[in-house]
């Protein structure tokens, strides 16, 4: 029986989510309060999808929480480190998957700027069959073209590609674009459903 291949996200996978202390770096850098995330997460998906620069998408959150004399630099760089923290365990487990013969791709919700700067800190990027980014075609999930291109990548079809995301909303997507797709909450997600071929 031919393996299928394998298909990552990227945060809450392999990259760490924002941290608290994170989440107040922002807020500081912005100075704001919490009433930040809304409008932060509200104008995201254009961003992801490579519509903004991350200049235009913090100038657009300033301007929607009528914010004045914000250091936009600042608020990037606070905004940047706080998505580059590595799931040690989770990039070793890939790079093990690799070496072993598995085909293993990446399909990732993330602005250009972002996407710079974790190729630039991390160097299991060069170790994937295939990279795509939402930033880099215009799409993201759970948008079904954002599957399909990461299989088409892979040169896998969808059925024949297990998908692991942390986000439930992007697991529905992906398995309405005919992938096999799984809730990741840890590694013993990943090893239960390698265990289960």
């Amino acid at each position: 029986m031919t393996r299928p291949a394998l298909l990552f996200d990227l945060y809450g996978v392999l990259l760490h989510m924002q941290s608290d202390r994170d989440i107040a770096a922002i807020e500081q850098a912005a100075g704001t309060d919490g009433r930040l995330w809304p409008v932060y997460w509200q104008l995201r998906p254009a961003f992801d999808a490579g519509q903004l620069s991350a200049e235009q998408y913090w100038r657009a959150v300033c301007d929607r929480l009528e914010l004045d004399h914000v250091d936009i630099d600042r608020v990037i760089s606070a905004d940047t480190a706080s998505w580059l923290r590595p799931d040690d365990e989770m990039i070793g487990a890939v790079r093990d998957l690799i070496d072993g013969g598995w085909t293993v791709g990446l399909l990732s919700n993330i602005p250009h700027f972002l996407a710079d700067a974790v190729k630039a800190e991390f160097d299991f990027f060069t170790r994937f069959h295939a990279v795509t980014m939402s930033c880099d075609i215009g799409v993201a999930k759970p948008d079904p073209r954002a599957y399909t291109t990461a299989t088409d990548a892979l040169h896998s079809q969808p059925e024949h590609t297990i998908f692991f995301d942390d986000s439930p909303p992007n697991v529905d997507g992906a398995r309405k674009a005919g992938l096999q797709a799984h809730v990741f909450t840890g590694k013993h997600v990943l090893d239960r459903v390698l265990d289960e071929l």
